[in-house]
């Protein structure tokens, strides 16, 4: 279990970058190359809370948010709702396609609470097979702020509360696993 909390996440260097692109793919050595990149091991933890404790009912909003585009337009979905507690997955940091944004922190910050954040993977290019698709679009709506080229940071599953993350854990990534990109 990743327990590690830091304020940011590293990025991932060029060297860890290049390292990942020319080993070969095999279960073992994902393990041990994952193992040596810091911001594999850690959980990023931020925002601002509404309050100190968790009462005794709650509610929980989970939504696979596939990249996050648009992570206001995310939070204004969820606002009539009211969840005290969202889970999403398959939000970005620093990729193209979405502004190199860090979406996560920007859907909790708009809608006031905290986050935690921990890397699933990290992407080889500038994704699946789909983001051709999609590029024009989300370049279009990012005119100007952004380049295409290799992301800092990849897709993850993310939390946000209204309360104060005290405590968090991330399963490392299941077994078994391999490096691939979509090229």
């Amino acid at each position: 279990m990743i327990t590690k909390v830091v304020d940011a996440l590293p990025p991932v260097t060029a060297a860890e970058h290049q390292r990942l692109l020319g080993a070969p793919r095999t279960s073992e050595l994902h393990r041990e190359i994952l193992s040596d990149i810091p911001a594999m091991n850690a959980v990023q933890v931020g925002g601002k809370a509404r309050c100190e404790t968790l009462p005794s009912k709650f509610t929980v909003a989970a939504w696979n948010v596939e990249r996050c585009l648009f992570p206001e337009e995310t939070a204004a979905h969820l606002a009539p709702i009211a969840p005290d507690i969202v889970l999403v997955s398959e939000v970005d940091h620093g990729m193209a396609r979405t502004g190199r944004r860090h979406t996560t922190e920007a859907m909790a910050a708009a809608l006031g609470m905290t986050y935690a954040f921990g890397v699933e993977f990290h992407e080889l290019d500038l994704g699946g097979p789909t983001e051709p698709l999609i590029a024009p679009m989300i370049l279009t709506h990012w005119a100007g702020t952004v380049t295409p080229c290799c992301p800092q940071l990849p897709s993850s599953g993310s939390l946000c509360s209204g309360w104060t993350i005290t405590t968090i854990g991330l399963p490392p990534v299941p077994e078994p696993s391999t490096l691939s990109n979509h090229a």
